[in-house]
């Protein structure tokens, strides 16, 4: 089952719109403030609340599960090189059975493909679960699980993870 993340801003409706259109199955609403989605759609929604994670940014889910994903952005804001994410805190995430995520977006956007297949790298090294996904702020951003998997496959992804990257998430959070 493939799960997608995106940042709404009062626009879940069009969110699962075009999630509908990619055949996406379920939607994670990352929000800065604890937030109740509501949905009554063909496709799941999950609510998460977006947390300084230290090195990396992370979101929890249903209250206790966290996905680390790398933002060029805030990790540039608050002076913390990629450097540090190191094999140290990639242990700790497999130890607590925690999930890392590659955001699309600022490979597409930022053009952040060497610290993605870094972060990827150190991820199979240390058999963490991976997995990929839009990040999607603007509904538009939104990809189709067939982009996903080609971009991890381009990054240097291992062919038995590429497709355990997809529905990693969703077992992730039903489990």
């Amino acid at each position: 089952m493939f799960v997608d993340v995106c940042f709404p801003n009062n626009n879940e409706k069009e969110f699962i719109l075009i999630a509908k259109k990619l055949k996406t199955d379920a939607l994670i609403f990352v929000y800065d403030k604890p937030s109740k989605v509501i949905s009554k759609d063909t496709i799941k929604t999950f609510s998460a609340m977006q947390e300084s994670g230290g090195y990396l940014n992370k979101f929890k889910i249903l209250g206790k599960k966290c996905v680390f994903y790398y933002d060029y952005r805030t990790s540039k804001n608050f002076h913390a090189p990629l450097k540090t994410v190191n094999q140290v805190l990639i242990k700790d995430i497999k130890r607590h059975n925690n999930v890392v995520a590659l955001p699309f977006y600022q490979i597409l956007k930022y053009k952040q493909i060497e610290e993605q297949k870094f972060i990827m790298k150190l991820c199979q090294k240390y058999d963490v679960k991976l997995c990929i996904a839009s990040f999607a702020h603007y509904p538009k951003e939104l990809r189709s699980k067939y982009d996903l998997l080609s971009i991890a496959r381009s990054l240097g992804m291992n062919t038995k993870n590429v497709k355990k990257s997809i529905s990693s998430l969703y077992k992730f959070i039903t489990t």
